[in-house]
C-alpha cells in the first residue's frame, strides 16, 4: 500500500520547485505508506484555448480509505446544508487549481472580499485571477472528457506564514471562514479545510434514514474518473509546444493543441 505522487513540468521553472514543495509537504502529512493512492501535479500548466491559460500547479488525486476530522458544514440528501461541527472526513477524489505567490506580507492587502498583490507599485486581483484559472481548468476538462471534476481553487504565500495570514483577515468572520489562502508551510489537513468550505463534504444517511457518523468528500461524481496516464500525454503534448513554438501564432498552438486533443478523445 502507497500513496504514489508524481510531478509534470519543466524542471527549469519555479512552479516545478514549488511542485517539488508540495510533494514534501503531502508526504509528510500523509501517511504515504498505509493508504492507497494516486496523486499527479502539474507545473506551470498552459490551458491553450482558454480564456486564462496559466495555471500555476494543477493537483488532482484519489485516495482510498483515508480520513481526518476537520471542523466544517456538510450537506445531506437533496443538498441540505448541516451545521458546522467537527466531522471525520473521508477523502476519495480532488482536484486543486493553486495560484503561488512569492509576495511579502506588506505588499498583500484585502479590498473587501478581494486579496490584492502588488506588482511594480500597482495592486492585482489575485481572487479573480484564481477564480479565472479554476473555470478554465473546468472548461479543459469539458473539452477534453465531457465532464469535469469539482475543482476548488487556492492561493499559496511562499513567504508569508499563517500568523501573518490571521492578522490580514483580522476578525472579519466571513472572510476567516471562506478565504482560500495558503501560508509557506501546511498539511494536507489544512489544505481539505479550505477545500471543505468551497465543497462541503456529502452525509449520507443509513437504512433508517439516520444521518451516518462520517462524510465524504468527493470531486467526482459516480462512474467518472481521473485517467492519470492520458492527463500526462495531453500536458506532455501542450509542453512540447511551448518549447517549439518559434514563430507559430497563437492562434496556431491552440489548432495544433485542439487537434491533438481530439485525436485523444
Amino acid at each position: 500500500m502507497s500513496i504514489k505522487i508524481r510531478i509534470k513540468g519543466n524542471k527549469e521553472t519555479n512552479e516545478y520547485q514549488d511542485a517539488l514543495e508540495l510533494k514534501q509537504l503531502l508526504e509528510s502529512s500523509l501517511d504515504i505508506n498505509s493508504t492507497n493512492g494516486e496523486i499527479l501535479i502539474i507545473a506551470n500548466a498552459t490551458l491553450f484555448g482558454q480564456e486564462t491559460k496559466d495555471v500555476d500547479l494543477i493537483v488532482m488525486g484519489n485516495l482510498e480509505k483515508y480520513s481526518c476530522k476537520i471542523k466544517t458544514k456538510a450537506v445531506s440528501l437533496n443538498k441540505e446544508e448541516l451545521e458546522l461541527k467537527e466531522r471525520t472526513v473521508f477523502v476519495n477524489s480532488f482536484c486543486f487549481t493553486i495560484e503561488t505567490k512569492r509576495h511579502r506580507a506588506e505588499d498583500v492587502r484585502l479590498d473587501g472580499l478581494h486579496l490584492l498583490v502588488k506588482y511594480n507599485d500597482k495592486f492585482s486581483d489575485a481572487t479573480t485571477q484564481s477564480e479565472n484559472q479554476k473555470y478554465s481548468l473546468k472548461n479543459f476538462f469539458i473539452d477534453r472528457l465531457n465532464f469535469s471534476p469539482y475543482i476548488c481553487n487556492f492561493i499559496w504565500f511562499k513567504n508569508i506564514g499563517w500568523g501573518s495570514i490571521k492578522e490580514l483577515l483580522g476578525n472579519n468572520e466571513t472572510l476567516f471562514t471562506k478565504h482560500n489562502y495558503l501560508p509557506n508551510t501546511f498539511k494536507f489537513r489544512f489544505i481539505l479545510q479550505l477545500a471543505c468550505i468551497q465543497q462541503p463534504p456529502y452525509n449520507s444517511k443509513d437504512a433508517n434514514g439516520n444521518l451516518k457518523g462520517y462524510c465524504s468528500f468527493n470531486a467526482l461524481r459516480k462512474n467518472e474518473s481521473f485517467d492519470y496516464s492520458q492527463m500526462e500525454s495531453v500536458f506532455d503534448i501542450f509542453e512540447k509546444v511551448k518549447i517549439g513554438t518559434g514563430q507559430l501564432t497563437r492562434k496556431k498552438i491552440e489548432q495544433i493543441t485542439r487537434a491533438y486533443l481530439k485525436t485523444q478523445s
